[in-house]
């Protein structure tokens, strides 16, 4: 029941972050990418997309007070490869908008805390459970600064209420299937 991240030392405020990461190693718990963070040295506010060999994926925003705040509970995604399989994941922060992606593939689209705006670090984080011997292995982190709005996904269909910052261009398009 331990986590801990690594950040490449480099500020952003808007940007798409990527990594292709895969378990190396038997040993339950969750990996992914770590954004928003506050400081290298204690990094206490950040948020964290996770993944973990079963399938499964959330995302969580941790707080000055060391909670873990859900901000999608962990759930099951036939998107995320499991077992030792490689997965690509995104994720895009633009304005308070954050949008996750896995292998290509839009999960879930949020709004940012007022509290972890502005330029801040990212990186990779792992998080192990109970079992002892996570491993897992990061390649290719890349982090791309933004420059204009990016086009970040819409759920239409979903049963919940969308809200959307006054200050961001929206533009929507509809396909009949």
């Amino acid at each position: 029941n331990s986590w801990g991240w690594q950040s490449d030392s480099v500020l952003v405020e808007d940007a798409v972050f990527g990594v292709d990461v895969r378990r190396a190693a038997a040993g339950s718990g969750a990996y992914g990418l770590a954004f928003g963070g506050d400081s290298l040295d204690d990094g206490q506010q950040f948020y964290a997309f996770l993944i973990n060999p079963a399938g499964y994926w959330g995302m969580y925003r941790h707080t000055d007070a060391g909670d873990w705040v859900e901000l999608k509970a962990f759930s099951i995604s036939p998107l995320i490869r499991t077992g030792d399989g490689t997965n690509h994941l995104t994720v895009v922060r633009s304005g308070p908008l954050l949008a996750v992606y896995a292998n290509g593939v839009p999960l879930t689209t949020t709004i940012s805390d007022a509290a972890y705006t502005g330029s801040r670090y990212a990186g990779l984080i792992a998080w192990s459970n109970e079992s002892a011997g996570l491993e897992a292995r990061f390649d290719n982190y890349t982090v791309c600064p933004l420059t204009q709005p990016y086009p970040m996904p819409v759920y239409p269909f979903g049963n919940l209420t969308l809200r959307w910052p006054a200050d961001q261009p929206m533009v929507l398009n509809s396909t009949w299937l």
